[in-house]
């Protein structure tokens, strides 16, 4: 979507309270809450869920004893990844269904509350979870530090949204001791046979060595800390605001991200690592706290603000990769065409065709397709009018045939080109407002 603000003055346009389409992908929801599901007994099953959930916070675990978390949590990475999730509910019906049958072990959050000890024990509070607001909220008192890992954003408890929303089981918030939010997120469970853990493991400890952070290109998350509890292994992360949290306010703001973001994929592949899971959750910002307010929500309307506030204009904003669980790692001295990986039953909309068929396929080949996909989806179909080549760019990363496609440090070279001469030859940038899209393929060359 796309618009332009034709006047300097404030406009106030009102919708329909229940009008507004909700994607579970944003983290921003302007969907009903949950009190005004119609059938009422919903909030009795999430009031009965939240105060097992509240017990397990205040029930202490010896992590020392024989019978401590470590035999409450799931028995593999990948039934920790199934676990009941029941951030999302859209129905009364949906919550009745999951809850029905499922043990306070089998939910999502019960594992984060059983190793409460053990992060405390490292420094970190772990948020509480309430379910009946669907969120977790912190049990601190005033807000997270200012000087929070560098991070931009006025975190004053008056003005910051204190909802989080995720659609991950594996990852959870907490506060360290100098009161600086994170993000735990679990990523291994390591044993006497696997004793490197998973490929997600083993990437963020080969990017996080002192020889990759001194390239500035390694634009993905930084890794605060590694923790072994029984052989699970936990990373710390800074809590960082996602890339997609708000729009794009001008077709420079477009080209930075997109310059940004093939430099650093640019990167991962020079060093034999595809990431297979390009989108915007997976792009964060250095920012971490409130958001410029651009809708006033009643009881009876949503007042939307026009023209849009700046937002990434007021700092110079950095993007950062993170989630590599679906990502492949390959030996440095292997040739391009022995970097085969199986396809997949599964995957995003925009992933690139091969990745479903039946045969290997090239993942680098394939990073660039989901790459511009996902770029056209995110402003390219918005501005590539305005932007002369930038189709032609993506159509040259998007070819059906992956041995045409470009690399992605060509891609990187020609989108670095196109925002040079925006930048030279624009100097009044056009103002945009440019969000995220529904799915829709680039177009092929006529």
């Amino acid at each position: 979507m796309i618009c332009r603000s034709q006047h300097d003055i404030l406009h106030v346009i009102v919708l329909s309270r229940f009008s507004v389409k909700c994607s579970i992908q944003h983290f921003v929801c302007l969907q009903p809450p949950l009190q005004h599901l119609k059938a009422s007994n919903s909030l009795l099953v999430c009031r009965t869920l939240n105060a097992q959930a509240l017990m397990l916070q205040d029930k202490e675990v010896n992590v020392t004893a024989a019978d401590d978390a470590y035999s409450k949590l799931p028995e593999t990475y990948e039934m920790w990844q199934n676990l009941v999730n029941t951030l999302f509910p859209t129905t009364a019906d949906s919550i009745r269904e999951k809850h029905a049958n499922a043990r306070p072990e089998k939910f999502w959050w019960y594992p984060w509350m059983t190793l409460r000890p053990f992060f405390k024990s490292k420094g970190y509070t772990l948020f509480d979870y309430d379910i009946s607001k669907k969120n977790r909220l912190p049990k601190f008192e005033g807000s997270p530090a200012l000087d929070s890992f560098g991070l931009f954003g006025n975190r004053d408890p008056k003005v910051m949204e204190r909802t989080w929303g995720n659609s991950s089981t594996t990852a959870w918030p907490a506060r360290d001791e100098q009161n600086r939010d994170v993000m735990i997120k679990v990523v291994a469970k390591t044993f006497q046979e696997c004793p490197e853990g998973s490929t997600e493991l083993r990437i963020l400890k080969f990017l996080s060595s002192s020889a990759m952070r001194a390239d500035p290109r390694n634009s993905t998350i930084k890794i605060l800390e590694f923790h072994d509890y029984h052989g699970w292994q936990f990373v710390v992360m800074p809590y960082l605001d996602c890339c997609a949290d708000y729009p794009f306010l001008s077709l420079k703001e477009c080209l930075d991200f997109a310059c940004q973001l093939l430099d650093t994929l640019a990167f991962l592949h020079e060093n034999k690592i595809a990431h297979l899971d390009i989108s915007h959750e997976n792009i964060l910002m250095n920012h971490h706290g409130a958001l410029p307010r651009r809708e006033c929500i009643t009881e009876e309307a949503i007042l939307i603000f026009d023209p849009v506030p700046e937002f990434r204009s007021t700092f110079p904003v950095k993007y950062f990769m993170i989630d590599f669980g679906n990502s492949v790692f390959f030996s440095p001295g292997l040739i391009p065409s022995e970097c085969l990986v199986p396809p997949k039953d599964w995957g995003r909309p925009h992933r690139a065709p091969e990745t479903s068929g039946h045969a290997v396929f090239n993942p680098f080949a394939a990073d660039v397709y989901q790459t511009a996909q996902f770029f056209y989806i995110f402003f390219g179909k918005a501005i590539s009018p305005a932007i002369p080549g930038l189709l032609e760019l993506l159509q040259d990363m998007a070819s059906d045939q992956p041995s045409e496609r470009i690399s992605m440090g060509t891609a990187a070279s020609r989108m670095r080109k196109l925002y040079e001469t925006l930048l030279r030859e624009n100097s009044q940038v056009d103002k945009v407002v440019v969000e995220l899209a529904d799915f829709e393929k680039i177009p092929r060359r006529l």
